[in-house]
């Protein structure tokens, strides 16, 4: 059998509708806690083998009420179903997928026909016993021979040897001892709930403590830019606006600065022209000069009669026109000259003005420009936005400081770290021995129903080979066992037995010890030895998938890498999945589906 999908909705964590897709081998769901992994794990066992699903009737949390779930399986026949239950209805209906129709069909509505559908499957053993095989978490219990554990082997019932009264008494002294090993035990996992809480305060303190300092102390070293930052900051609330202006305004300003210069540039030019034309140079006031000089000079030397007269006179004056003409232009040149000269002047004037125009507009950005000593007004841009981004920082320092210290002062909240720590402390003298709970519920358990067999021998389990050699599931899948176990515990454990109704671990050296006496982790590993190596054992008529519940929380890394790898290659061609706090690492052979928190 192997489960394709899962689908669940209204359900705890699950409000909205999830679909896991599911694949041969080993699957890692993993998720933190509240993610939703243990419901999965029990909806699962519902699905599958028709238990009561009333614990999860109880967590509907569906918007409208409602609250369904749905696993389509594969089987090895190719043979496809798909279970639907509605929890609010308490309704369950099989169905079967339909290749001609290309749809699924219903095929019963009673979770009692389970047994008829997955016979193929469960190699002849009773669907409980299969429950108890393929689905293991931290509270699964595991007593040899018991009634209530998984019949392995599936057999025939044998006689047990009554107890005699000193065995009985001995059982009763050991039913006492474990009960108060187990108060103890139940109060230290109570007592490392608030060790795990105070431990949890005291990391949260000392974590508000040092991001605390951590800002201080980056407050400090961005207080040393205090000077540098404050006459950037200490300025009218519009200067933003007029820099802007101003540094939009220094473009237009220089070009019209530009063509003043050239205007006044070409009237210079101008200018130096007409300055350069004297009256003495031009050719009109040198030829009435001239003129006027011979017609003097040949009246003087000569008598002028008849026409000679006339020509003295129009010589005489053709000069003096032409001197007079001289001086006409000499007096337009200066008149052009002096206009030319107004005019540059109102240029330059015109200039100056603008000048003063931009400085009026624009007081307070060039005052700062003056003071902080910026070459332009981009730089004086720069320093403004890094003071402005700086102030930021100072406020954002501030409204971190007053998250951290919630109301309180930094010494109130070093006292409270210190008061936490050592309780922390104070917890941590009382740990005592770590010892596995289940297992001592197991032994409870055990010893109870030897207590109460009537004394003519209760009904075994044995194996159909040997019936009346009482084989315990531990002795009939020995060597899957423990080949896991010895790979597990990277060979420090060696062999898992049953001895006078008790589960003994032989460890490396020959040392034997009960179930219930190992550590935490080792007694994890042990329990988890037996589920994954008795369904390891039943593969040739046996084909349910294998459900493990939190196998990895108790494990170091490397025994979790070890199971991991294990898994994934008892999982080739099966199908394992594996409910997890974390991902695996990744490999390949395994699929891993993440958990979102509710």
């Amino acid at each position: 059998m192997i489960i394709l999908e899962l689908a669940c909705f209204g359900l705890r964590s699950f409000r909205q509708m999830t679909k896991l897709a599911l694949r041969p081998g080993l699957n890692v769901i993993h998720g933190r806690t509240g993610a939703g992994k243990s419901t999965l794990f029990e909806c699962l066992q519902i699905m599958l083998f028709g238990l009561d699903p009333r614990p999860l009737r109880d967590g509907i949390t569906g918007a409208d009420g409602s609250a369904q779930a749905a696993v389509t399986v594969r089987l090895r026949s190719g043979e496809i179903h798909r279970l639907v239950q509605d929890f609010a209805k308490e309704t369950f209906h099989i169905l079967t997928w339909d290749p001609n129709g290309k749809s699924f069909t219903p095929a019963a509505r009673e979770a009692s026909a389970l047994d008829q559908f997955w016979r193929s499957e469960c190699d002849g053993l009773p669907l409980e016993t299969v429950r108890t095989l393929v689905s293991w978490s931290p509270r699964s219990t595991f007593t040899p021979g018991g009634d209530a554990a998984p019949d392995f082997t599936g057999g025939i019932p044998a006689a047990a040897p009554p107890l005699t009264p000193e065995e009985r008494s001995a059982k009763v002294q050991r039913l006492a001892e474990i009960n108060t090993r187990l108060a103890e035990a139940e109060r230290s996992e109570r007592a490392d709930d608030e060790r795990a809480e105070a431990a949890a305060k005291e990391a949260e303190l000392r974590s508000r403590l040092a991001s605390l300092d951590a800002l201080r102390a980056r407050r400090e070293a961005s207080a040393e830019r205090t000077n540098e930052m404050t006459p950037f900051l200490q300025v009218p609330k519009n200067l933003d606006a007029q820099l802007e202006g101003y540094v939009k305004a220094i473009p237009a300003l220089h070009e019209e600065r530009t063509a003043l210069e050239e205007e006044t540039g070409a009237l210079a030019l101008e200018i130096e022209g007409l300055a350069e034309q004297s009256l003495l140079k031009t050719p009109i006031f040198l030829a009435g000069v001239g003129l006027t000089t011979v017609s003097f000079l040949a009246g003087a030397i000569i008598t002028l009669t008849g026409w000679m007269q006339h020509l003295y006179l129009i010589g005489l004056v053709g000069g003096l026109g032409l001197l007079i003409a001289s001086l006409l232009l000499d007096f337009r040149r200066l008149s052009q000259k002096k206009s030319l000269e107004a005019r540059r002047d109102e240029l330059a004037t015109k200039a100056s003005h603008l000048e003063d125009r931009l400085k009026k507009s624009y007081a307070a950005p060039i005052a700062l420009m003056t003071r902080a000593k910026c070459p332009d007004p981009e730089t004086l841009q720069a320093k403004r936005r890094a003071a402005l981004d700086w102030a930021a920082e100072q406020a954002d320092f501030d409204r971190e400081e007053k998250a951290m210290l919630r109301g309180a002062t930094r010494d109130a909240l070093e006292a409270d770290w210190r008061a936490a720590k050592a309780r922390v402390e104070a917890l941590l003298r009382e740990v005592g021995e770590r010892v596995d709970v289940e297992s001592l519920r197991d032994a409870i358990g055990l010893l109870t129903r030897e207590l109460e067999a009537p004394t003519a021998g209760a009904a075994r389990p044995t194996a159909p080979s040997a019936p009346s050699a009482g084989v315990d599931p531990l002795q009939a899948h020995a060597a899957e066992i423990n080949a896991c176990l010895l790979r597990l515990s990277e060979e420090r454990l060696e062999a898992l037995f049953a001895r006078d109704g008790a589960v003994l671990v032989r460890r490396r050296g020959g040392s034997e010890a009960p179930l219930d006496a190992l550590s935490a982790g080792e007694a994890r590993v042990a329990r988890v030895a037996i589920a994954v190596g008795a369904w390891a054992a039943r593969h040739a008529g046996f084909d349910f998938p294998l459900l493990l519940d939190d196998p990895l929380s108790a494990l170091d890394p490397k025994t979790r890498t070890v199971l991991l790898d294990t898994l994934t290659r008892l999982g080739a061609g099966r199908q394992i999945i594996v409910f997890a706090n974390e991902p695996a690492p990744n490999a390949p052979g395994i699929t891993q589906t993440a958990l979102a928190p509710a």
